[in-house]
Protein backbone atom coordinates (compact mmCIF):
# COMPACT_ATOMS: atom_id res chain seq x y z
CA UNK A 1 0.00 0.00 0.00
CA UNK A 2 2.38 2.47 0.81
CA UNK A 3 6.02 3.21 -1.16
CA UNK A 4 9.28 4.47 0.46
CA UNK A 5 9.20 7.68 -1.58
CA UNK A 6 8.84 11.10 0.06
CA UNK A 7 5.57 12.05 1.64
CA UNK A 8 4.73 14.89 -1.43
CA UNK A 9 4.46 11.17 -3.35
CA UNK A 10 3.33 8.89 -1.36
CA UNK A 11 -0.26 10.65 -0.67
CA UNK A 12 -1.14 10.36 -4.36
CA UNK A 13 -0.44 6.58 -4.39
CA UNK A 14 -1.99 5.87 -0.90
CA UNK A 15 -5.37 7.61 -2.54
CA UNK A 16 -5.16 5.65 -5.84
CA UNK A 17 -3.78 2.50 -4.35
CA UNK A 18 -7.53 2.32 -1.76
CA UNK A 19 -9.09 0.85 -4.83
CA UNK A 20 -12.09 0.47 -6.66
CA UNK A 21 -12.61 -2.64 -4.30
CA UNK A 22 -10.58 -4.27 -1.60
CA UNK A 23 -12.25 -7.64 -1.10
CA UNK A 24 -11.95 -9.65 2.25
CA UNK A 25 -13.48 -12.71 2.94
CA UNK A 26 -13.99 -13.77 6.67
CA UNK A 27 -14.42 -17.33 7.24
CA UNK A 28 -15.12 -17.76 10.30
CA UNK A 29 -19.42 -18.34 11.10
CA UNK A 30 -19.61 -15.71 14.20
CA UNK A 31 -18.14 -12.95 12.57
CA UNK A 32 -21.14 -12.32 10.35
CA UNK A 33 -22.81 -11.63 13.53
CA UNK A 34 -20.46 -8.64 13.97
CA UNK A 35 -20.51 -6.72 11.21
CA UNK A 36 -23.77 -6.20 10.49
CA UNK A 37 -24.89 -6.57 6.92
CA UNK A 38 -25.15 -3.56 4.08
CA UNK A 39 -23.50 0.01 3.31
CA UNK A 40 -21.19 1.16 5.49
CA UNK A 41 -19.14 4.87 5.31
CA UNK A 42 -15.39 5.91 6.46
CA UNK A 43 -12.88 7.22 5.32
CA UNK A 44 -9.14 6.90 5.37
CA UNK A 45 -6.65 9.90 6.51
CA UNK A 46 -2.93 9.57 5.41
CA UNK A 47 -1.13 11.33 8.62
CA UNK A 48 -0.79 14.76 7.48
CA UNK A 49 -2.53 14.44 4.56
CA UNK A 50 -6.42 14.80 3.09
CA UNK A 51 -9.47 12.85 4.28
CA UNK A 52 -10.42 10.21 1.63
CA UNK A 53 -14.44 8.87 1.88
CA UNK A 54 -14.90 5.73 1.50
CA UNK A 55 -17.88 3.45 1.44
CA UNK A 56 -17.74 -0.79 2.60
CA UNK A 57 -20.27 -3.25 1.69
CA UNK A 58 -20.53 -5.91 3.71
CA UNK A 59 -22.26 -8.90 2.59
CA UNK A 60 -22.91 -12.65 4.01
CA UNK A 61 -22.33 -15.84 1.55
CA UNK A 62 -23.14 -18.83 3.50
CA UNK A 63 -20.82 -18.95 6.74
CA UNK A 64 -18.23 -15.98 5.16
CA UNK A 65 -19.10 -12.45 5.19
CA UNK A 66 -17.44 -10.35 2.75
CA UNK A 67 -16.00 -6.74 2.99
CA UNK A 68 -15.53 -3.97 -0.49
CA UNK A 69 -14.18 -1.23 0.20
CA UNK A 70 -15.16 1.15 -2.58
CA UNK A 71 -12.57 4.66 -3.48
CA UNK A 72 -12.60 7.09 -6.71
CA UNK A 73 -9.87 5.45 -9.04
CA UNK A 74 -7.45 2.89 -8.29
CA UNK A 75 -6.33 -1.07 -8.65
CA UNK A 76 -8.44 -3.62 -6.42
CA UNK A 77 -5.65 -4.43 -3.91
CA UNK A 78 -6.16 -7.79 -2.34
CA UNK A 79 -6.96 -8.62 1.85
CA UNK A 80 -4.51 -11.29 2.99
CA UNK A 81 -5.07 -11.26 6.76
CA UNK A 82 -8.10 -10.60 8.73
CA UNK A 83 -9.05 -11.24 12.28
CA UNK A 84 -12.00 -10.81 14.62
CA UNK A 85 -11.34 -11.34 18.33
CA UNK A 86 -13.83 -9.44 20.57
CA UNK A 87 -13.93 -5.35 19.92
CA UNK A 88 -10.87 -5.67 17.38
CA UNK A 89 -10.58 -5.99 13.63
CA UNK A 90 -7.54 -6.21 12.34
CA UNK A 91 -6.89 -6.14 8.33
CA UNK A 92 -4.35 -6.58 6.82
CA UNK A 93 -3.05 -6.47 2.77
CA UNK A 94 0.43 -6.51 0.52
CA UNK A 95 0.99 -4.33 -2.69
CA UNK A 96 4.92 -3.63 -1.87
CA UNK A 97 4.71 -3.79 1.33
CA UNK A 98 2.32 -4.98 4.48
CA UNK A 99 -0.35 -2.65 5.11
CA UNK A 100 -2.07 -3.41 8.23
CA UNK A 101 -4.93 -1.89 9.99
CA UNK A 102 -5.71 -2.87 13.67
CA UNK A 103 -9.35 -1.63 14.60
CA UNK A 104 -11.45 -0.92 17.70
CA UNK A 105 -15.18 -1.15 17.96
CA UNK A 106 -16.30 1.98 19.33
CA UNK A 107 -19.90 2.16 21.22
CA UNK A 108 -21.62 3.18 17.94
CA UNK A 109 -20.88 -0.26 16.18
CA UNK A 110 -18.05 1.50 14.00
CA UNK A 111 -14.41 0.94 13.91
CA UNK A 112 -11.74 2.81 13.93
CA UNK A 113 -7.53 3.21 14.04
CA UNK A 114 -4.63 3.35 12.88
CA UNK A 115 -2.94 1.68 9.44
CA UNK A 116 0.88 1.48 9.15
CA UNK A 117 3.38 -0.36 7.37
CA UNK A 118 6.85 -0.88 7.90
CA UNK A 119 8.38 2.00 6.10
CA UNK A 120 6.60 3.82 9.28
CA UNK A 121 4.12 5.84 6.62
CA UNK A 122 0.66 6.37 8.73
CA UNK A 123 -3.15 6.86 8.43
CA UNK A 124 -6.16 6.22 9.95
CA UNK A 125 -9.46 4.31 9.13
CA UNK A 126 -13.03 4.72 9.98
CA UNK A 127 -15.84 2.35 9.25
CA UNK A 128 -19.03 3.42 10.21
CA UNK A 129 -21.94 0.49 10.27
CA UNK A 130 -25.59 1.60 8.97
CA UNK A 131 -27.04 1.53 12.08
CA UNK A 132 -24.14 4.14 13.46
CA UNK A 133 -24.09 6.58 10.60
CA UNK A 134 -26.63 8.90 11.56
CA UNK A 135 -25.35 8.75 14.93
CA UNK A 136 -21.91 8.83 14.30
CA UNK A 137 -19.27 11.62 16.08
CA UNK A 138 -18.24 14.45 14.33
CA UNK A 139 -14.37 13.28 12.81
CA UNK A 140 -12.03 14.39 15.18
CA UNK A 141 -10.20 18.32 14.67
CA UNK A 142 -7.15 17.96 12.67
CA UNK A 143 -6.06 21.35 13.85
CA UNK A 144 -6.09 20.06 17.78
CA UNK A 145 -4.33 17.54 19.74
CA UNK A 146 -5.74 16.05 22.97
CA UNK A 147 -3.93 15.49 25.73
CA UNK A 148 -4.76 11.99 24.72
CA UNK A 149 -3.35 12.26 21.52
CA UNK A 150 0.12 13.88 22.97
CA UNK A 151 0.53 10.88 25.76
CA UNK A 152 -0.05 7.97 23.49
CA UNK A 153 3.10 8.93 21.39
CA UNK A 154 4.91 8.62 24.46
CA UNK A 155 7.38 11.64 23.87
CA UNK A 156 8.38 13.33 27.00
CA UNK A 157 7.58 16.36 25.86
CA UNK A 158 5.35 18.38 23.80
CA UNK A 159 7.25 19.39 20.85
CA UNK A 160 8.42 15.70 20.27
CA UNK A 161 4.79 15.06 20.62
CA UNK A 162 3.68 17.01 17.65
CA UNK A 163 7.16 16.01 15.85
CA UNK A 164 5.60 12.75 15.29
CA UNK A 165 1.52 13.09 15.24
CA UNK A 166 1.81 16.65 12.98
CA UNK A 167 5.58 17.65 12.38
CA UNK A 168 3.83 20.52 9.58
CA UNK A 169 2.55 22.56 12.80
CA UNK A 170 6.19 23.51 13.56
CA UNK A 171 7.28 24.17 10.37
CA UNK A 172 6.23 28.10 9.54
CA UNK A 173 4.04 28.21 6.30
CA UNK A 174 3.10 31.86 6.13
CA UNK A 175 4.66 34.40 3.38
CA UNK A 176 6.71 37.12 6.00
CA UNK A 177 6.86 40.51 5.79
CA UNK A 178 9.87 42.36 4.27
CA UNK A 179 12.71 41.66 5.78
CA UNK A 180 11.17 39.36 8.35
CA UNK A 181 11.30 35.64 8.65
CA UNK A 182 7.86 33.72 9.06
CA UNK A 183 8.08 31.39 12.06
CA UNK A 184 5.29 29.04 14.16
CA UNK A 185 4.42 31.30 17.17
CA UNK A 186 3.65 29.41 20.68
CA UNK A 187 0.90 30.77 22.78
CA UNK A 188 0.24 29.25 26.19
CA UNK A 189 -3.31 29.76 27.38
CA UNK A 190 -3.19 33.65 26.40
CA UNK A 191 0.30 34.32 27.21
CA UNK A 192 2.90 34.25 24.44
CA UNK A 193 6.39 32.62 24.89
CA UNK A 194 8.20 32.46 21.79
CA UNK A 195 8.72 29.66 19.33
CA UNK A 196 8.29 25.98 18.83
CA UNK A 197 11.67 25.44 21.30
CA UNK A 198 9.33 26.38 23.80
CA UNK A 199 7.28 23.08 23.66
CA UNK A 200 10.04 21.12 24.51
CA UNK A 201 10.08 22.39 28.28
CA UNK A 202 6.16 21.25 28.24
CA UNK A 203 4.85 17.49 29.07
CA UNK A 204 2.22 15.90 27.22
CA UNK A 205 0.35 15.09 30.57
CA UNK A 206 0.50 19.12 31.32
CA UNK A 207 -1.45 20.15 28.54
CA UNK A 208 -5.43 19.92 27.55
CA UNK A 209 -5.53 20.92 23.97
CA UNK A 210 -2.84 21.86 21.15
CA UNK A 211 -4.23 24.12 18.28
CA UNK A 212 -3.07 24.97 15.12
CA UNK A 213 -3.70 28.29 13.71
CA UNK A 214 -2.88 29.34 10.22
CA UNK A 215 -1.20 33.02 9.83
CA UNK A 216 -4.43 34.13 8.80
CA UNK A 217 -6.61 32.71 11.50
CA UNK A 218 -4.02 33.70 13.67
CA UNK A 219 -3.64 37.23 12.48
CA UNK A 220 -7.53 37.75 12.73
CA UNK A 221 -7.34 36.45 16.51
CA UNK A 222 -4.12 38.00 18.08
CA UNK A 223 -2.83 40.33 14.68
CA UNK A 224 0.98 41.14 15.23
CA UNK A 225 3.87 39.17 14.32
CA UNK A 226 2.07 35.67 13.38
CA UNK A 227 3.01 35.08 10.18
CA UNK A 228 4.18 31.74 10.68
CA UNK A 229 0.99 30.53 11.88
CA UNK A 230 0.46 29.86 15.83
CA UNK A 231 0.60 26.76 18.34
CA UNK A 232 -1.92 27.94 20.92
CA UNK A 233 -1.67 25.47 24.08
CA UNK A 234 -3.92 24.91 26.77
CA UNK A 235 -2.50 23.96 29.83
CA UNK A 236 -4.72 21.36 32.00
CA UNK A 237 -6.62 22.77 35.03
CA UNK A 238 -5.08 20.83 37.83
Amino acid sequence: MYHSQEAAVRRPVWTRAIGVAVGLGIAAPLHGQHLPTGTWSGSMTLAGGPEVPLVYTVTAAGDSVHLTMNAVGGPAIPLQVTERKGDRLTISWTAGTTTTCPLKRQKNGSYRGKCSNPDGTAAELVMIPPAAAADAPDPPDRNVLTTEDLVATQATNVYDAVQRLRPQWLRARGAARVGRVAVVRVIVDSDPVGGVAYLRQMEPVAVEEVRFYTASEASMRWGGDTEGGVLHVTRRRR
